[in-house]
C-alpha cells in the first residue's frame, strides 16, 4: 500500500482507482 500522509485519512480516493 502507499505510505501516503492523505492516504490515512482520505482512504476513499484509494477505492475508487
Amino acid at each position: 500500500m502507499l505510505q501516503s500522509p492523505f492516504l490515512s485519512s482520505n482512504t476513499n480516493w484509494y477505492s475508487s482507482l
